[in-house]
């Protein structure tokens, strides 16, 4: 049986008491500095005010966004001794999942459900005479901590605006002397209304700066990765006589995951790369880096002329015999180029299947001086090779599919020839994905178009040309897709002097 409090002071004078007590409480909340000590301190001077047993505080996520469900944050039993703060230390307790905002019928799923949809104070003199089966999830705290809960509060917290911040759960008021339970008076009832708007504004102030603090910290850590994708990309491009090497990169957010690189590899080759990993944002960004640091140190190592044998094995789709290909295909740097992309293809698939990230890679090894370019087009955007003039005379198609999705995947290697005054263009599909502000996309046709419509004197005047076509369709629209272009010409052979 519980007990009621008796009328040793006049309501007025009680009010006035708990009144004093109520400011002194918020001029020491609104003060506090460290969010995690702001919210036990409004568990406990809750109790304080209501001669409250036990306080449970549940919160709302995130302040921009609107969430069906309220996270446990404080759970704080006096008489249990029992003081957790979940956002500091999570305890795997049933009693602390988050609450469902929602109801069935006229029915809440939990008393907190009900304040929090109702925005409206909830008293309960004695739970053992309420009806259960609107409060059932409410019991669990009893179960996890062999408690009983007797006497209930329920506060919603609430900024100035109305907008729900949490709710204060306060559960067995107690007999200042006897300690007996008895139900939370009418005038803790009015205290606790002021107490619920004080407090939700300094809590909804603290989760601002919170917020704000995040946001800070997470925008620093994608400037530094940012900074560290950009280290990523080939600083400059290798300078050989006779050739020229021109990129550009637009990442569509802070990281991306495009990439292209060209790095010199041994007996003179040029390797080239041009890629797209799947989905944006971090993640791509991260794989950018190890399929980029993958293939770069792959290709680079050195290998017997005689394991040139195993690219022979396999006929290629394109009708040709593996005699055929031995003596078509150069002795140096085919088995560089096929063991990047396979080892690389093989170790994604294999250690990081989980994740499904792959990319679309392609990947040529140029010999500078016969203008010889083999490579591996695993599933991406087929390059242009434009002779002198402009004309598109090879597109070099796929030859494999995306690296890293099948494990011993079968790659064909390819060759193409760039003859004096040739361009050889590669992109990623941000280029004829790129949309307008009425969405009409760039398209591939018109990329084809443009450069066919003249002449190009240098790599980089191809490329700056594309680059102004493209973000002039774009005008003020954000990018959808990182936009990524790499362009090779072998420069026109210089005529020979007339004989005298």
């Amino acid at each position: 049986m519980i007990g009621v409090l008796p009328d040793q002071t006049s309501e007025m004078q009680r009010s006035n008491i708990l009144m004093r007590q109520l400011l002194s409480f918020g001029t020491s909340l609104s003060a506090e500095q460290d969010f995690n000590r702001l919210i036990e301190k409004i568990v406990h001077a809750a109790k304080s005010l209501c001669h409250a047993d036990a306080g449970i505080l549940y919160l709302q996520k995130d302040l921009e966004k609107t969430s069906d469900t309220l996270d446990c944050a404080i759970v704080q039993i006096d008489s249990l001794q029992i003081n957790v703060n979940l956002l500091q230390n999570p305890h795997p307790r049933p009693a602390h999942a988050p609450v469902q905002l929602t109801a069935i019928g006229e029915k809440f799923q939990s008393l907190v459900a009900e304040v929090a949809l109702t925005q409206t104070l909830l008293e309960i003199p004695n739970l053992d005479q309420y009806d259960a089966t609107a409060w059932g999830c409410d019991r669990q705290l009893d179960q996890d901590y062999g408690y009983r809960s007797v006497s209930c509060l329920v506060v919603p917290l609430k900024s100035s605006d109305e907008q729900l911040l949490g709710v204060l759960k306060l559960i067995n008021a107690t007999h200042p002397e006897t300690g007996e339970i008895i139900p939370f008076d009418a005038t803790v009832y009015e205290i606790m209304q002021w107490f619920s708007a004080r407090t939700g504004n300094t809590l909804h102030d603290h989760q601002l700066l919170q917020n704000q603090a995040n946001w800070a910290k997470a925008d620093q850590e994608l400037q530094i990765g940012h900074k560290i994708q950009l280290d990523f990309l080939p600083e400059t491009l290798p300078q050989v006589e006779g050739w020229e090497i021109a990129a550009r990169f637009y990442p569509a957010r802070d990281v991306a995951g495009d990439f292209y690189d060209a790095f010199l590899m041994g007996h003179g080759r040029i390797g080239i790369v041009i890629a797209d990993v799947c989905d944006k944002g971090v993640g791509a960004a991260l794989f950018m880096s190890l399929f980029r640091s993958m293939l770069r140190i792959l290709a680079q190592q050195n290998y017997s002329l005689g394991l040139l044998d195993v690219l022979t094995e396999t006929p290629s789709k394109s009708r040709k015999t593996p005699q055929d290909k031995r003596s078509r295909l150069p002795s140096i740097g085919t088995q560089a180029l096929k063991n990047a992309i396979e080892r690389t293809n093989n170790y994604i698939a294999d250690t990081h299947f989980r994740t499904n990230m792959f990319a679309t890679i392609f990947f040529g090894v140029l010999d500078p001086a016969t203008g010889k370019l083999i490579y591996i087009n695993g599933g991406h955007e087929s390059p242009f090779i434009c002779d002198a003039t402009g004309k598109i005379k090879e597109r070099l198609t796929k030859t494999g599919p995306a690296v890293g999705i099948f494990p011993n995947a079968d790659f064909q290697i390819e060759m193409a020839q760039l003859d004096p005054g040739d361009i050889l263009l590669g992109y990623t599909d941000g280029v004829p994905d790129a949309c307008d502000p009425q969405r009409q996309r760039y398209t591939e046709q018109r990329l084809c178009k443009l450069v066919e419509s003249a002449a190009m004197p240098s790599a980089t005047e191809l490329i700056d040309r594309i680059d102004h076509s493209v973000h002039a369709h774009i005008a003020d629209t954000a990018p959808f897709d990182d936009i990524t272009l790499i362009a090779v010409r072998r420069e026109p052979e210089s005529p020979s002097p007339k004989d005298g």
